[in-house]
């Protein structure tokens, strides 16, 4: 938070409520997005962020291991799909530090599902599926799912 201000106060509304943020768990800002009425987002929207804030740092490995897990699960099937020469799309990763090379931090997602899908979604961006994205599903300090971005939509 710069200056003391809360990003929520600095949200705008276009289709939902955004405004850039720095994050510990990227290293740098990025984009913090709430879906939410055009009344603007709910209490327990920001009292999820702040949790998530307090957590980060705690949060961070566990992401980036879950990220790993999750990445070379799928490696070999997209591996198998690319021809040759777009082999670099999915390379065989064995780091946390290589991620780097295959994934992009974009947001932090809010939902407006409280009840029915709980949590924080992290969005990246990755070299071998840029339609569909990864995930990070996380409440606390535990994550719950990784997987396409649309587990956290």
């Amino acid at each position: 938070m710069i200056s003391g201000e809360h990003p929520f106060d600095r949200l705008r509304f276009d289709v939902l409520w955004e405004t850039s943020a720095y994050f510990h768990i990227f290293d740098s800002e990025r984009r913090l997005s709430v879906r939410a009425e055009e009344s603007g987002p709910e209490p327990w929207q920001r009292r999820a962020f702040d949790a998530f804030v307090a957590n980060e740092r705690a949060l961070k490995p566990r992401v980036f291991e879950a990220l790993l897990e999750y990445y070379q699960s799928i490696v070999d099937e997209y591996r198998a799909m690319f021809s040759p020469d777009s082999l670099h799309l999915a390379p065989l990763i064995s780091r946390v530090e290589d991620l780097r090379a295959v994934l992009t931090p974009e947001a932090v997602y809010i939902d407006d599902l409280e009840d029915k899908r709980p949590g924080i979604g992290l969005l990246f961006d990755c070299t071998w599926d840029d339609s569909h994205g990864v995930g990070v599903r996380v409440l606390g300090d535990s994550v719950l799912e990784v997987g396409p971005q649309d587990i956290c939509l």
